[in-house]
């Protein structure tokens, strides 16, 4: 044994096998490549494998780990024994299920790959020795509870991204887990459950009537004779004509019948049967079925019927519930007393989401009905009641006036609209493109940076916001050589752009309409060589509501250099948004 620990201990002293910066696209040509050189010379062994318990595979572009147990066999002696594997800044959409095998693994480096998913960290759970693990610069990092799920999951672990866990890291997750991740729920099965008619045709000395066998005459037996099924493991199934029938019936009958307040479970038997009442007047309030009248046995009011077979087992009269009771119930104050501190933690957790759902949502939609006018005209009214005519500043200043006091509008904002203006400043387009006019407010701040002789070409979908858009526009000062307002749906201006509004190439394209519409018209704009060498994409809402396949898009076509600038919303500081700038790096 000691010389056991030994040979491990020698074996982490060992220098890492380091395939870094290879340009590898598959794990297989790692057998082929010559790993690189490192201050210590590998130790091989007799069959020329290496003896260590480190891999470096890290800057490469990797997509999958397949066939990694089988190559790693024919590059280590001890494949068993990998502690420490580095895998960054690959091109990994999730973490491998081939990963879990080697369960020595201590440190994993999975940083900047393009892992969607915070659930693929729940692998990782099978690792017993894991210590170490580095996630972020994945997509992941930009969802809320980062730290806090993978510190739940992972509760072994001592380093997280290259920072200590503390103990009130710890304390932090559990809270967050408790808060956040609801407890599996366990179903209870019925084993050993046999055929109700199974021993009916064997006699018995109880007048020749048949009873049920096995675990659900387990059931229905008491002291007194027997009585309905009770308790949890209720054996009640549903035939397939008559399920909502039956299902009514034995909610009813259980809750009627069992001292517990809990209503009955359902759970499955060997073959399809159901409960029915047989009493005239429950037939005709159910509206049972005329064929399973016949099968009515005048000495019982409860009757187990099996669908494929002409057998009913009589169950002795039980009390039925009153008409109008089936599974009412009323919940219990206590239970719903139980909820109220869950219900005040989300309103204080979430309140500038309902406050941004009540000003943006129902008052609009109550104004909308009240005026018969769409927010961007009611705020065209308060900028030519308010504003300055000829000067872009003051309407600017009038729209976030109305928009922060009066009613929300969604366009781009103060703060935004500095990095914006900072941009343009620095860049100097000659020409802008924009997707999304709405009331024009990021309009005036493009035409008001540009130089001279630059001009801005915005397209607005709605023929009404369109109007209103150039009542703006032309009220600041700008004419139709400055600002060009085309009205039109995005994906059908586009081709068209070169053709019919001689627009060659534009140095910035501000992206501010629909999110969910921004990967197409980014698409089809490098489809119609629209976007030069160097151009800047702008978009807007990246991350409320959120445009998830157009970033995950532009960070792994390898077309563009991303930088994602991390904003509140618009007027509502504390719900987390963000505004990507994108730089486009050519076709090839």
């Amino acid at each position: 044994m000691t010389d056991q620990w030994d040979h491990v201990k020698a074996l982490a002293q060992e220098p890492p096998l380091d395939f870094s910066f290879k340009s590898i696209n598959f794990i297989q040509d790692l057998i082929s490549e010559e790993p690189r050189p490192g201050l210590r010379p590998l130790k091989r062994s007799k069959q020329g494998k290496s003896l260590t318990q480190a891999l470096r595979l890290n800057n490469n572009v990797l997509n999958d780990l397949s066939d990694f147990t089988q190559t790693i066999s024919q590059l280590l002696e001890y494949p068993q024994n990998l502690a420490w594997i580095d895998l960054s800044f690959n091109d990994l959409p999730n973490i491998d299920p081939v990963l879990t095998t080697f369960l020595n693994l201590s440190v994993i480096y999975l940083h900047g790959n393009c892992m969607h998913r915070l659930t693929e960290v729940d692998k990782l759970s099978n690792l017993p020795k894991l210590r170490s693990l580095t996630l972020h610069g994945n997509p992941i990092e930009e969802e809320k509870g980062y730290r806090q799920y993978v510190l739940s999951i992972l509760p072994r672990i001592t380093t997280f991204d290259f920072s200590g866990v503390t103990k009130q890291d710890r304390i932090t997750a559990n809270i967050w887990r408790r808060m956040n991740i609801k407890p599996k729920r366990v179903r209870i099965k019925l084993d050993n459950i046999q055929h109700p008619m199974a021993g009916a045709s064997s006699g018995n000395s109880d007048g020749g009537a048949r009873r049920p066998t096995g675990a659900l005459s387990r059931h229905m037996t008491r002291e007194n004779g027997p009585q309905a099924p009770t308790g949890r493991s209720t054996a009640i199934v549903t035939a397939a004509a008559t399920g909502k029938f039956c299902r009514r019936f034995a909610s009813g009958v259980g809750n009627s019948l069992r001292p517990s307040p809990l209503r009955p479970t359902l759970h499955p038997l060997s073959c399809d049967c159901f409960i029915a009442i047989c009493s005239e007047s429950h037939l005709n309030r159910l509206a049972v079925p005329r064929e399973l009248r016949a099968r009515k046995q005048p000495d019982s009011e409860v009757l187990l019927f099996h669908n494929s077979c002409s057998h009913c087992v009589p169950f002795s009269s039980c009390p039925l519930p009153p008409a109008g009771s089936w599974g009412s119930r009323n919940m219990s104050p206590a239970i719903a007393l139980a909820f109220l501190p869950l219900v005040v933690t989300l309103l204080a957790r979430y309140r500038h989401y309902f406050r941004l759902l009540i000003r943006a949502v129902l008052l609009r939609g109550i104004r909308d009905c009240l005026t018969g006018l769409r927010p961007e005209e009611r705020a065209f009214s308060y900028v030519l009641t308010n504003a300055l005519p000829g000067d872009p500043g003051h309407i600017l200043n009038t729209l976030d006036h109305w928009s922060s006091h009066c009613e929300y509008l969604a366009h781009l904002g103060p703060l935004k609209g500095q990095i914006l203006t900072r941009l343009i400043t620095q860049q100097a387009p000659e020409c802008v493109l924009e997707l999304g006019t709405r009331c024009g407010y990021a309009t005036l701040l493009i035409a008001q940076a540009l130089p001279p002789g630059s001009r801005v070409i915005t397209i607005e979908m709605d023929p009404r916001v369109a109007t209103v858009a150039e009542k703006v526009i032309r009220l600041s000062g700008f004419d139709e050589c400055k600002v060009e307002l085309i009205v039109g749906r995005s994906e059908e201006v586009i081709p068209h752009l070169q053709a019919q509004y001689g627009l060659c190439q534009a140095g910035l394209v501000l992206l501010g309409h629909r999110p969910r519409c921004y990967l197409r018209d980014l698409q089809l704009l490098e489809a119609h060589a629209l976007l030069p060498a160097g151009a800047t994409v702008l978009a807007d809402h990246v991350l409320f509501p959120g445009a998830p396949r157009f970033l995950q898009y532009t960070k792994t076509c390898g077309r563009y250099r991303c930088r994602l600038h991390h904003t509140g919303l618009q007027y509502f500081p504390a719900i987390r948004d963000g505004l990507a700038q994108l730089t486009y790096l050519g076709s090839s």
